[in-house]
C-alpha cells in the first residue's frame, strides 16, 4: 500500500454516535470517531471524538485532510487523516 500527502478538503455531512460522513468535491469520506484533530490553538488532540462534531445531525462545515491509498486489487481508497475543529 502506498500513501500520498494529505489533501486539505472542506465539506458538509452527517454525524451519528458511531459514524461520521463528510461530502467534499463530490465524494463521501468516512471520518473515524476518534480521528486526530487540530484545535484552534494549532495543537493536536488524539483519542476522542472531536467536540465540534455533534453526536447526531448535520455538519455544516468541516476542514479535513484525506490521503489516497492504493488498496489490494488496484483500487484507490481515501482515508481521513485529521480534522480541524
Amino acid at each position: 500500500m502506498r500513501n500520498n500527502v494529505a489533501s486539505q478538503l472542506s465539506g458538509t455531512g452527517y454525524a451519528a454516535p458511531t459514524e461520521i460522513a463528510i461530502q467534499a468535491d463530490g465524494s463521501w469520506y468516512e471520518v473515524p470517531v476518534d480521528v486526530p484533530r487540530v484545535g484552534s490553538n494549532a495543537g493536536w488532540h488524539f483519542g476522542s471524538r472531536p467536540a465540534r462534531i455533534p453526536l447526531r445531525g448535520a455538519i455544516h462545515h468541516l476542514r479535513f485532510g484525506a490521503v489516497q491509498m492504493n488498496a489490494p486489487g488496484g483500487s484507490i481508497q481515501s482515508a481521513v487523516a485529521w480534522v480541524s475543529c
